[in-house]
């Protein structure tokens, strides 16, 4: 299914996530999938109850909670984006993930020196 989804093919992704579901496949990668692809479809609120699940399954997925903050973040809920944003450990000298993510809501609040200072980090 993944490469389905990276030809974009949301609506397939979709409807083979719900059907894995149905049948009582319950895993956190799936739902991390189902996640993205209903976010790519323009369904953050889908893509959050997918995402959320998968937390739960699989809390100690960097992914899955860097994608929930980025819906959080796309939902204009800035302080659960940013809560969980800065929640993300920082896994050395060159991951910029947490600060390019923070810096993302930072420049959303309006607060342009922040956004910079966290781009610098």
């Amino acid at each position: 299914m993944e490469r389905v989804l990276e030809r974009h093919d949301t609506l397939q992704v979709l409807e083979r996530c719900a059907a894995l579901l149905a049948e009582g496949l319950e895993d956190a990668e799936l739902h991390l999938l189902a996640g993205i692809a209903a976010e790519e479809a323009g369904e953050p609120l889908r893509a959050r109850a997918h995402l959320a699940r998968a937390s739960r399954l699989a809390p100690a997925a960097l992914m899955i909670r860097s994608a929930l903050a980025r819906v959080y973040w796309r939902l204009d809920w800035l302080d659960l984006a940013s809560a969980l944003w800065r929640s993300l450990p920082v896994e050395g000298p060159y991951d910029y993930g947490r600060h390019y993510h923070l810096a993302l809501a930072h420049e959303s609040r309006g607060d342009r020196p922040a956004a910079v200072t966290a781009m610098r980090l």
